[in-house]
């Protein structure tokens, strides 16, 4: 494994994760059951807390958490798909549009 393998793969679960998060709401709840994980490697939910990709607010009128993707995560995603696709989109066919 070469040593740009074990900071990729990290911040591809960090994308993940805040992808999945700008693709609807999401409660505070459901994110743990889907993202929290015990191994120190993978640590996908606090690399995005701690980058300041998301935050979890209180919502609604049960006063529920949710978790939302901050102006930060936002240009995380928006960098980052500019990386993957490359400046022209267009050579990249199936490719969804931004999510912002």
């Amino acid at each position: 494994m070469s040593d740009n393998t074990a900071f990729i793969a990290p911040e591809a679960l960090v994308l993940q994760l805040v992808t999945w998060v700008a693709a609807q709401p999401r409660t505070y709840r459901e994110t743990m059951e889907a993202w929290r994980t015990s191994c120190p490697k993978l640590p996908a939910w606090e690399d995005a807390r701690d980058s300041g990709f998301l935050e979890v607010t209180r919502a609604g009128a049960e006063g529920g958490s949710v978790v939302v993707v901050t102006a930060e995560g936002r240009a995380f995603l928006d960098e980052t798909e500019v990386l993957v696709l490359g400046a022209d989109s267009e050579r990249n066919p199936g490719v969804t549009a931004p999510l912002s």
